[in-house]
């Protein structure tokens, strides 16, 4: 049985063979992601198969894509990575299974290919932290132990991740296809897309101009979620950009700790470019790039198919400020449908970033939920803010503000007890704390006390 991205013509991928890890070791397997499928694996013979001992299961491809990386355009593709199953959920849903730090391919373009324990341990909490959040995520399936040494910042330790989404591909995979120059390709990939993820588009009069209303619309809903509880991406290039509205690559990202519009942890990211506040407006700037792609397929007169797609794409700011407003009244307590109401939440903003006031814990405390010391209060506006709240109607808040997110500083210590230490116990615990963000613990909680100073000087690297 072959892959069902291989349908596709043979320039959206090459068939590899992964790297065999003979002294591979398991060090995370997550069998309540692997029960949801049908024909999943087990870990002992993912393990295997690592090794080298069984062959994989169908085929190997390194996808193809390209990708505007800090605004410049470059040819990409898998260059530590491989597809190497497809798993059906109960729903009949397809989702990739898919490695990271698999060793070379032909898109490795002088790299090795492969990647740090430490980094792949860290897309298994974060991505498993924003998916117990209730936002779209790829998930972490295992995280190996290679059992060898690669050269990064010195010697350190290799590792392999797997990880599922109910795809892989990008804005970027659309870049690469009009790029090929050839119209019965970039109508194949739309046509995949429509078929793997938005089959209602099929039956409509224009269905790449609805797909691409589709990708603005599920962007638009994980933007608002990263919003909403602090998350920054970090590396938010079109090659890192899924078209089915998840989120992925997790590489320089981080949570906000001290609440600063501009804030950005990623040492690559010099001019901020992905700071947090720039995030919407950098995934309007990505999808510009997907419609353009589309173009071709939305009309034969390009200058209609531009008029089209502006249309949509122009729209996004209105669409965006809608859902990012109705978030932050969920976080409130407060319906915000007038401009009044948004200036008041703009406000609680500025007043978080003059006292230097945690995000997450702010937004608890307005809930009247324990938050330790939150500095909201020493602001000689923050009373007559607060005093206006009651002018807005009342809603519940739900699950909007987690108790317990990724912090930076929790984050590092876990890693190195784990890498460097071999300490596993605190990993596991960590992991299982974050599993429920919402719930307070019956004991003391350490995994929410942090430094916010921390955050000062902390940055994130790539670690691949």
């Amino acid at each position: 049985m072959k892959l069902n991205y291989s349908k596709l013509p043979t320039d959206f991928y090459s068939e590899i063979s992964p790297t065999k890890f003979e002294k591979a070791n398991l060090v995370f397997w997550n069998e309540g992601l692997a029960s949801e499928f049908k024909n999943a694996f087990s870990s002992n013979e993912f393990l295997s198969m690592v090794r080298g001992e069984n062959s994989w299961l169908k085929e190997t491809l390194a996808m193809a894509y390209a990708g505007h990386q800090f605004g410049h355009f470059n040819i990409l593709g898998d260059g530590r990575a491989a597809l190497v199953d497809e798993w059906k959920n109960e729903e009949g849903n397809l989702f990739d299974v898919h490695l990271k730090g698999s060793g070379e391919t032909i898109y490795s373009r002088r790299g090795d290919g492969r990647a740090t324990l430490k980094a792949m341990l860290r897309e298994a909490i974060m991505s498993e932290a924003i998916h117990a959040l209730g936002i779209r995520t790829t998930r972490t399936l295992a995280v190996v132990d290679t059992g060898d040494f690669i050269h990064r910042n010195g010697m350190e330790k290799g590792g392999m991740l797997a990880r599922m989404a109910s795809s892989h591909l990008r804005v970027g995979t659309f870049e690469y296809a009009l790029f090929q120059d050839d119209l019965s390709k970039l109508k194949a990939l739309a046509d995949y897309t429509i078929a793997r993820h938005y089959p209602q588009c099929a039956s409509l009069e224009n269905p790449y101009l609805n797909l691409l209303k589709e990708v603005v619309r599920v962007q638009i809903e994980l933007i608002v979620e990263w919003m909403r509880v602090g998350f920054i991406h970090g590396v938010m290039n079109t090659d890192n950009m899924s078209v089915a509205g998840e989120t992925i690559d997790y590489g320089p990202c981080a949570f906000m700790n001290v609440y600063k519009a501009n804030t950005c942890f990623s040492s690559i990211d010099t001019q901020r470019r992905y700071a947090f506040a720039n995030q919407p407006g950098i995934a309007q700037w990505n999808l510009w790039v997907f419609a353009n792609s589309l173009m071709p397929l939305i009309h034969e007169n390009a200058k209609v198919a531009k008029e089209m797609a502006i249309e949509v794409i122009d729209a996004f700011p209105e669409q965006f400020g809608k859902a990012y407003y109705a978030m932050m009244g969920r976080k409130l307590g407060v319906e915000i449908s007038t401009q009044e109401g948004r200036e008041w939440v703009e406000e609680l903003l500025e007043i978080m970033e003059e006292t230097q006031s945690d995000y997450t814990n702010s937004f608890l405390f307005l809930e009247g939920k324990d938050a330790g010391e939150v500095y909201l209060s020493t602001s000689t506006r923050f009373e007559n803010w607060l005093s206006r709240k009651n002018s807005f109607p009342q809603i519940e808040i739900g699950n909007s503000n987690p108790i317990v997110i990724p912090r930076n500083e929790w984050v590092e210590r876990v890693l190195n007890e784990a890498v460097e230490n071999n300490n596993w116990k605190l990993f596991n615990e960590y992991q299982e704390r974050l599993q429920r963000p919402y719930e307070s613990s019956s004991e003391e909680d350490i995994f929410s006390t942090f430094n916010p100073k921390n955050d000062l000087s902390f940055k994130t690297f790539c670690g691949t």
